[in-house]
């Protein structure tokens, strides 16, 4: 990207990307140092997709409707709530024993309860949790010397916009489903999105 009038090489501090670890690659190699932050609306439907895929081992019902309810309220906890990594690991510690516990019934929808949530609790991927948690909101917030409440936690509005360039703008200069060439990108960009 250059330099600045002062000289100032560019230097991305803070990113936010969604799940693709391409992406996540790609600036890591460019700016070691950058902040990466998840998007928790992507994190949030990963999640979804995980308990829907272990819990669909329960019957439906009640007894599927109680363990995604409990599971649910604790993954919002996780994104929300809990900012420090050995609470969080706490918490998480707290909610598999638990199901553990229930496990240990001789109840065979307790048993199967236990059973996938477990599953998918052990499916978290844990090393990434400062990426979509409050703490990395937080340290965000304090590299940029904004409030936390002005990080963005999510990439839905850019991933609009982009959808909206791609399907209102741009489709009329397509072909073959092929983006236009770069003059004729910046020249929409100029007359028609930027006007």
């Amino acid at each position: 990207m250059g330099k600045n009038e002062e000289g100032e090489s560019f230097d991305v501090q803070v990113a936010a990307t969604d799940n693709d670890p391409r992406e996540r690659y790609g600036l890591r190699q460019n700016w070691p140092e950058v902040l990466l932050l998840l998007c928790i609306f992507h994190v949030w439907q990963a999640w979804r997709n995980g308990l829907n895929k272990y819990l669909r081992a329960i019957p439906k019902g009640p007894d599927r409707r109680s363990v995604r309810t409990r599971l649910a309220k604790f993954l919002m906890r996780l994104l929300k709530e809990i900012d420090i990594y050995e609470d969080a690991i706490n918490a998480y510690n707290t909610e598999l024993e638990d199901f553990k516990k229930l496990g240990r019934t001789r109840n065979a929808i307790a048993k199967t309860q236990s059973k996938a949530a477990i599953a998918f609790l052990t499916g978290m991927a844990h090393e990434m949790w400062q990426s979509w948690s409050l703490a990395g909101a937080k340290k965000a917030a304090e590299i940029m010397g904004i409030p936390v409440s002005h990080v963005a936690r999510t990439t839905n509005a850019l991933e609009s916009f982009n959808g909206r360039l791609k399907g209102v703008y741009f489709s009329q200069y397509q072909h073959s489903g092929r983006l236009p060439r770069i003059d004729v990108w910046i020249l929409t960009m100029i007359t028609k999105v930027c006007s």
